[in-house]
């Protein structure tokens, strides 16, 4: 034992035995000066709670509950990482979403929510070239015997569109017709889609309300206004997550869709047509107001045969085209832009 311990210990010796105790705890070599026990405990902040600060209008009981001030009551806080609390109204879709309530008067978001967007109704035509682009062959006037013209005919002229010639006289007898001519174009048809894209309904319109900066009322817990039906206690994040379970009842909502809903494309395959139109059997060339009009046969049809006496025919073919359309499918979605997910109190 060193000089100064053995002194120490005397001294406390003399004064007696009821301080012993209290000498050797300053004294003792294991210890620095100054050292303080963790029961003895240290200072705390002013006014310290379990959430790091006082609780300004709240007033918190015994078991972390609490009351707060001005109607309000104590709800669940916003957990880490959301928004909020703040009450959220909701309406109609169609509409926008009702006013915030006096309690809880700024608006910290819109946004809509269950969007329906049905695929859109396509349609395909094609549109013929003028008549300009098609044209008609050279038909040809034939005769049959038979009254029925299946049999085979007898070829006497041929005619183009438009022209006026002399033709050896027709048998007064039997049938009288006038071959297709060929039909052809110089350009296609052209595309008409028909596209129609509905609007996209949504089901409801929310407005989240902000009240100002929570004010603690326990642990993770913070004071709210009083709500009437239909006013929700929420919190808020932008894009989608999970709710947290104090707020367990989740609305996706939306500030608007990027729609890219349309058809697939329209096309128009190769064009075919025909040539109809007849050949009229006439006194003279060129036809004029004097001429005499004697007979008409029809393109492909059996027209019973009479007697005439002209030797004249007058052709008008009239070429009809189309083009087969491709089948359209309607194509694309609408998708939900400025995502963010509320999550409220259970009602």
């Amino acid at each position: 034992m060193s000089r100064f311990g053995s002194i120490t210990l005397v001294a406390c010796a003399l004064v007696g035995s009821g301080l012993v105790a209290g000498c050797t705890i300053a004294l003792d070599p294991g210890r620095h000066q100054g050292a303080v026990d963790d029961d003895d405990g240290g200072s705390q902040s002013d006014g310290g709670g379990s959430d790091g600060g006082g609780h300004d209008d709240a007033q918190v009981d015994g078991d972390g509950g609490g009351g707060c001030a001005g109607g309000g009551v104590c709800e669940p806080a916003a957990p880490l990482g959301w928004n909020g609390p703040i009450v959220l109204v909701s309406g109609a879709g169609d509409v926008d979403p009702p006013a915030c309530p006096a309690s809880a008067p700024s608006t910290a978001f819109t946004g809509k929510s269950e969007p329906s967007a049905s695929p859109a109704t396509c349609g395909c035509e094609c549109t013929p070239p003028s008549a300009a682009a098609m044209s008609c062959g050279v038909g040809t006037i034939t005769t049959t015997g038979n009254a029925m013209c299946i049999t085979i005919p007898t070829n006497h002229a041929t005619i183009s569109d438009g022209e006026c010639r002399s033709i050896p006289a027709l048998p007064s007898g039997g049938r009288w017709s006038v071959t297709s001519p060929a039909f052809s174009s110089s350009m296609g048809c052209t595309p008409a889609p028909s596209v129609d894209v509905p609007p996209i309904t949504w089901e409801a319109s929310h407005r989240g309300c902000g009240f100002g900066s929570p004010v603690s009322c326990g642990d993770a817990r913070a004071c709210a206004p009083e709500r009437a039906e239909g006013e929700r206690l929420c919190v808020w994040a932008e894009g989608e997550a999970a709710c947290p379970a104090a707020f367990s009842e989740q609305v996706i909502t939306a500030d608007g869709a990027d729609d890219e809903r349309g058809c697939s494309e329209c096309t128009c395959g190769s064009i075919t047509g025909s040539c109809g139109g007849h050949v009229d059997i006439i006194s003279e060339c060129p036809a004029g107001p004097t001429t005499i009009a004697y007979a008409r046969i029809g393109v492909a049809s059996c027209t019973p045969a009479s007697a005439i006496g002209g030797t004249r025919a007058l052709a008008s073919f009239t070429p009809t085209g189309s083009c087969p359309p491709s089948a359209t499918t309607p194509t694309g979605t609408a998708t939900p832009t400025g995502v963010r997910t509320v999550c409220c109190v259970p009602e």
